[in-house]
């Protein structure tokens, strides 16, 4: 279900963004300035493993809250990679079965999913850029 999308987002960048990086394990942040310079940064930690899909939900969505609660703190928006979740590029993502079955259990759409919903309802902008440029 799609939710119409808030016109009081904050889609400014004039102040900078908070930059994030999705993980199977945690969400890192970046606080940075107009100019791409790093102001602050920080770890948002989780653990999906030996939970059961309600409970990674839940989970998920927590963080999700955390993260655009930032935003809002910082008055930014989110900045977020664009990542092709196709089978076969996350198949050997991490190297292993335990931290592939990690990866799918990370559910990196329905955090992606989690985050924009939330942060459509509290008017903060998320943008999605390619990877390559992130770095």
């Amino acid at each position: 279900m799609d939710i119409p999308e808030e016109e009081n987002i904050n889609h400014s960048k004039s102040d900078g963004v908070v930059g994030v990086d999705l993980n199977v394990d945690h969400i890192a942040w970046s606080n940075m300035n107009v100019k791409g310079q790093l102001i602050k940064s920080g770890v948002f930690e989780f653990e999906l493993e030996g939970k059961s899909s309600g409970q990674a939900t839940k989970i998920i969505e927590a963080e999700a809250i955390r993260l655009v609660d930032l935003a809002v703190k910082l008055n930014k928006p989110i900045v977020i990679e664009k990542l092709n979740t196709t089978k076969s590029k996350v198949s050997h993502a991490y190297g292993n079965k335990k931290a592939n079955k990690k990866m799918s259990m990370f559910a990196y759409l329905k955090l992606i999913s989690a985050i924009k919903n939330r942060a459509n309802k509290m008017g903060v902008a998320v943008c999605e850029v390619n990877p390559a440029y992130t770095s």
